[in-house]
């Protein structure tokens, strides 16, 4: 009996430890808690063991474990959430773990995905709104421009064609730099961008960067930048959408998704339109009509699986926009066509090398008629771009090297018939070389709340070089015609370097979050060829001309944020405040105005104007952040109205959200005058 009892326990031990030897895989996918998405970027590992690995972009991991051990636990670590610990054989029957949310980030724990990062960090510490994926896709918005709206900071202006241009802090549309995925894409023209031109199917996340203490970004930015991040993984293959809403509009979309280990490839289309009718006239052909069109490709090779911080990346955008006011016989064309490659890695010895290239063409066609006359327009705008950085990490600081270089290539005809016909072609070069040094230095204090204090520096130099390649006008009247050279202007060469500083301080502990920052300095805005080629001169004497220097910025910034964790109350999760005071001072503002029974703008000066504001943000946590409630308000006082027209001085915000199970609810109010 004994003989057997020891025969069967050997058998059991030795097939023990023969399964102990096999080694086994561990796959599932973390998420919210709340919202049920999948979450990138999570650390898993074995506590105890240098075992580990990370979720990916949809939250997927797959954990190798080569001698696993019933009493082995894995650890689950994000720095947007609390930590959890499971035993192994509790993980191996789970498909999916869910995270709790945190109010403050966990101490000591970065995100290195690129995706996560926030391209403003890089310079000088501004006020960042994020409005991500998650916010958006379950709202009804079709374009950028409506969801930009939301931001108490930010206002649109969209015209009858459907054209959304952003403002912010009650400054200009052509005083926000838009990016798409570092891409600048500003029209050389005008210095804006039609926000409906973006597709929000193949959006990761708005990047809202207010005011304009900015180096990195290229002078013009006097009041901030939006930075649009394209999606470059998804969880899916093929899919295909329809919307339909009110005003006889809809859109129909497909999206296109494949990887091929390290390289990831997608493809999207969308088409739409919109029909309206003014509500007084009847006859039906006689409203207005809008089509759009949507063309976006991405590929990105990553070098290495373990590192998103090494890889070559492509886009093309093609987007179109037709519009139709046959009650004033106005139509509109509008093409924006942009390449670009960019490459993040190190070059032989040269490392935290970045390098991208992007080429822009923009293509607009409008065609105005009244009883009188009419005037058609044509602009082409071809520019190219490379930007290069460099980026020296230090243990007490860090220094960023930059240099970037635009070229555009300006063609604008004119064709005005009254009892004559007026026809002007033009062709004009910018060449704009820019220069960057950002140095952010830490210096540690000693205390265990707020550890460091950061100052930073940014100095850039800009040169500017305007010419005018080509030019005549050609008269045609009843019995003769006339030919001569036409030119706005012969050669404008400017040159400015502007500076800026800051400091910045930030800690936390278990219960208490803030970070605070003061920030002054100058920046510099080139007058648009748009507001060269619009001068008084045209139609009265050049004394009338504007001042064509570029407008002057001095600009001073105070922001803090706190936030606070009370997890230890039965309904309050946690709370947030944010604040910030600033004041613009402008030098040599340009300033538009309108003659009567000419449908083009023109533009003189005013010597001193400026812009005070006052913006604040509140929100509450409730029920283990399942409730959120926002509050946002802004004031803004404005010297000279005319230089900044039809802007508000006051807009408040509401926001209620509820995410539980993945199920979500969204409120959102709004009141702006």
């Amino acid at each position: 009996m004994r003989l057997r009892v020891c025969f069967v326990l050997l058998v059991f031990l030795l097939g023990y430890g023969s399964l102990s030897a096999q080694g086994i895989i561990i796959r599932g996918d973390v998420r919210d808690t709340n919202t049920r998405r999948g979450l990138p970027s999570v650390n898993i590992f074995i506590k105890g063991t240098p075992i580990g690995t990370e979720s990916d972009f949809a939250g997927r991991f797959s954990l190798p474990v080569a001698q696993p051990n019933p009493g082995m636990i894995v650890v689950f670590q994000h720095i947007a959430y609390d930590v959890l610990e499971i035993g192994l054989d509790s993980v191996r029957t789970l498909q999916h773990i869910y995270l709790q949310p945190r109010v403050i980030p966990l101490q000591g724990l970065t995100i290195e995905a690129q995706g996560e990062r926030i391209e403003v960090e890089k310079d000088l510490p501004q006020t960042v709104s994020v409005i991500g994926s998650d916010v958006f896709e379950i709202r009804g918005y079709t374009d950028a421009g409506d969801l930009l709206q939301t931001d108490h900071s930010v206002q649109v202006d969209e015209d009858l064609s459907g054209e959304k241009t952003v403002s912010l802090r009650a400054g200009n549309p052509d005083e926000v730099i838009v990016l798409y995925n570092g891409v600048k894409m500003n029209s050389a023209f005008d210095n804006v961008f039609d926000f409906s031109l973006i597709d929000l199917e193949d959006v990761e996340r708005l990047e809202i960067i207010k005011g304009s203490n900015t180096a990195l970004y290229g002078s013009e930015a006097l009041s901030g930048i939006v930075n649009v991040v394209p999606k470059t993984r998804q969880d899916y293959h093929i899919r295909f959408r329809q919307q339909i809403g009110t005003y006889r509009s809809g859109n129909w979309g497909i999206n296109l998704y494949q990887d091929f280990d390290r390289l990831h490839t997608s493809y999207s289309y969308k088409q739409g339109g919109t029909q309206r009718q003014f509500s007084d006239v009847v006859t039906p052909d006689a409203g207005l009509e809008n089509r759009v069109s949507h063309h976006t490709a991405n590929l990105v090779y990553r070098f290495s699986e373990n590192r998103d911080d090494h890889f070559l990346g492509a886009m093309y955008i093609d987007s179109f926009l037709e519009y139709d006011n046959r009650r004033d016989l106005e139509h509109l064309e509008n093409r924006n066509q942009v390449a670009s490659l960019s490459y993040e890695g190190s070059i032989y010895k040269l490392r935290d090398l970045s390098l991208s290239a992007a080429y822009h063409n923009a293509d607009e066609a409008q065609d105005l008629r009244e009883a009188s006359q009419s005037r058609c327009r044509q602009i082409q705008d071809k520019s190219f771009r490379f930007d290069v950085e460099k980026r020296v990490a230090r243990r007490r600081f860090d220094l960023l090297l930059a240099y970037q270089f635009a070229y555009s290539d300006l063609r604008l005809e004119d064709d005005v018939t009254t009892t004559s016909r007026s026809l002007q072609v033009s062709r004009f070069d910018r060449k704009h070389h820019g220069f960057v040094g950002i140095v952010k230095f830490y210096s540690p204090t000693g205390s265990k709340l707020m550890p460091t204090f950061d100052l930073d520096l940014s100095v850039r130099h800009d040169r500017v070089n305007d010419e005018q390649t080509d030019g005549q006008q050609r008269d045609i009247y009843e019995d003769y015609e006339e030919t001569l050279p036409f030119a706005y202007f012969d050669v404008h060469a400017w040159e400015e370097t502007i500076g800026k500083f800051a400091t910045n301080l930030q800690g936390s502990s278990d219960r208490l979050a803030f970070k605070a920052y003061l920030s002054f300095g100058t920046n510099v805005k080139f007058p648009t060829l748009f507001q060269q080629v619009s001068s008084p001169s045209t139609v009265a004497s050049p004394d009338a001309s504007p001042s064509l220097d570029p407008e002057k910025n001095r600009s001073m910034e105070i922001g803090f944020e706190v936030i606070g964790d009370t997890r230890q109350h039965p309904t309050i999760y946690g709370w947030q405040l944010s604040g910030n005071f600033f004041k613009n001072f402008y030098k040599n503002k340009f300033r538009v105005y309108y003659t009567p029974g000419i449908p083009i703008a023109f533009y003189d000066n005013v010597q001193d104007a400026q812009i005070t504001g006052v913006e604040t943000k509140a929100g509450v946590f409730l029920f283990r952040k399942k409730v959120t409630l926002e509050v946002g308000f802004s004031r803004f006082f404005v010297s000279e109205k005319a230089a900044f027209p039809f802007k508000y001085d006051v807009k408040s915000t509401l926001d209620f959200r509820v995410d539980h199970a993945g199920y979500a609810f969204q409120l959102h109010l709004f009141t702006e005058g």
